[in-house]
């Protein structure tokens, strides 16, 4: 399966949640989704323990049934790269992405 076809299909999946709760609650869940992630990321303490357990990992490993996709130095930048967008609220991410972030084409 191609990346846009696993992404249209999680996409599908998350229209039918959006069926189910409807637009309103929907919005909000996502907000709350975001809100809990960047209190989260707020934590330098917290940060800088989950980028030294990822750079402790061996990237050969495979017991947990898989081998990372990316490299753990790109895993770790990526966990550094959501500390600092974990400034913004929600809602100025959202709009950057709709503005901003194309995953399909």
């Amino acid at each position: 399966m191609t990346m846009s076809k696993y992404i249209r299909n999680q996409m599908d999946e998350i229209a039918k949640i959006e069926e189910k709760y409807g637009v309103f609650i929907f919005k909000l869940a996502l907000a709350y989704l975001m809100d809990v992630g960047i209190r989260n990321l707020n934590d330098e303490d917290a940060m800088e323990e989950n980028i030294k357990n990822i750079l402790a990992q061996n990237p050969f490993d495979k017991s947990n049934g898989f081998a990372p996709v990316l490299a753990l130095a790109f895993q770790a930048d990526a966990l550094s790269c959501a500390g600092e967008l974990a400034a913004f609220n929600s809602f100025s991410i959202f709009a950057y992405v709709k503005e901003n972030v194309f995953l399909l084409k």
